[in-house]
């Protein structure tokens, strides 16, 4: 596939940015608690996350310069899984899709017809269900009214409860969703491309310092889609996604983790990171509420200095969200089974007292967890 080589040094060079703004999330030694998937794997020295780290760096830099080396490749594929089984903090939807588009450039590189067909499932899917995950009242309320129209463009709150202004905020997500149908079914992506790449500009201006100047880690993620989007259906773009071809076994990994998955996770089934659940507005998060007992001193500075939801009903609060973008530049990863594992692994490091852990989401139903 002609320009191969420039979309695995786009991927690349986003990648490595990303790894460098959020390098404390892969390592051991933070104050933030390592959230391993298997028990064994917590007794794991610091120095093995480090090397991890380091050999992902170094795989980045290496296929800067030599972007066609497959071995190197399937040597970042294992290494970056391998750092993600360490902590599930790290599963972060870039590093997700990353990981999947070089796993995808090293199982379809040599036949650009079904690279270009593999890309493009993974791409509408991303779109078609970012779109899908933002049709719902938490959107429109903290994403919408007091994000964008609010924060970014000053509108009064009482603005926001006209019927016809609340509403015209599902425009957001359906124009994504028809977007990344339109990558699947037109044969020119020239139009939903465009509509894409405007979206990511936008995303830039209100999440960057221009902006509400937060998340920092998205910036590069939506600078790369708009090089990736213009290199894949622009480009290099051959038109041709035969449904008989999509059908016929080949993709069928693809199919069952961007298209299957994806569909089971508006049922509590399969990870809404995984599923391109991104600034939904219903994410799932996680306080810690202290009541008589103070906040541990090495973290105080994380703790929130508002509850304006009473999460806590006027105790000391650490957000874990706060926290998280905070020391390590990342978002904790929002299922209920992580949080349960964050709490234990925030007890063996941290003195608790009488401290609850409260799961929350819009409309700000709240579940505290077992002691």
């Amino acid at each position: 596939m002609p320009g191969q080589a420039q979309i695995i040094r786009t991927v690349t060079f986003f990648w490595l940015i990303a790894k460098l703004i959020s390098y404390k999330v892969w390592l051991a030694d933070r104050l933030y608690p390592v959230v391993p998937v298997f028990d064994f794997s917590a007794n794991l020295p610091g120095y093995f996350h480090t090397m991890l780290f380091c050999s992902s760096i170094l795989l980045l830099i290496y296929l800067l310069v030599l972007p066609k080396n497959n071995g190197a490749i399937l040597l970042l594929i294992f290494t970056e899984l391998l750092s993600c089984l360490l902590d599930v903090t790290r599963w972060q939807p870039w590093e997700y899709l990353y990981w999947f588009l070089f796993a995808i450039i090293a199982a379809y590189g040599k036949n650009k017809e079904r690279l270009y067909i593999a890309l493009t499932l993974v791409f509408a899917s991303t779109y078609i269900f970012s779109g899908l995950h933002k049709l719902n009242g938490g959107f429109l309320y903290s994403v919408w009214k007091v994000t964008i129209l609010h924060e970014l463009f000053g509108i009064p709150h009482e603005a926001g409860k006209n019927l016809l202004v609340h509403y015209s905020g599902l425009l957001l997500p359906i124009f994504e969703t028809a977007a990344g149908i339109g990558l699947l079914f037109f044969k020119n992506k020239r139009l939903p491309v465009y509509v894409l790449i405007a979206m990511h500009l936008f995303i830039l201006v209100l999440v960057g310092p221009l902006g509400t100047n937060y998340n920092v880690i998205i910036w590069p993620w939506n600078v790369a889609m708009i090089f990736l989007l213009y290199l894949i259906f622009i480009k290099n773009n051959y038109g041709y996604f035969n449904a008989k071809t999509v059908l016929s076994g080949r993709y069928a990994v693809i199919i069952l983790f961007w298209i299957v998955l994806p569909v089971a996770s508006f049922g509590g089934c399969w990870s809404r990171y995984f599923s391109s659940s991104l600034y939904s507005g219903n994410t799932l998060n996680m306080d810690i509420c202290f009541g008589e007992s103070e906040v541990p001193e090495e973290i105080d500075d994380f703790r929130a200095k508002k509850d304006k939801h009473k999460i806590c009903d006027g105790n000391a609060r650490l957000s874990v969200l706060h926290w998280g973008l905070q020391e390590l530049k990342v978002p904790p990863y929002p299922e209920t089974w992580y949080y349960n594992r964050f709490k234990q692994e925030y007890e063996k490091k941290y003195s608790t007292g009488d401290a609850a852990f409260i799961m929350y989401a819009y409309p700000y139903r709240q579940k505290q967890l077992a002691e």
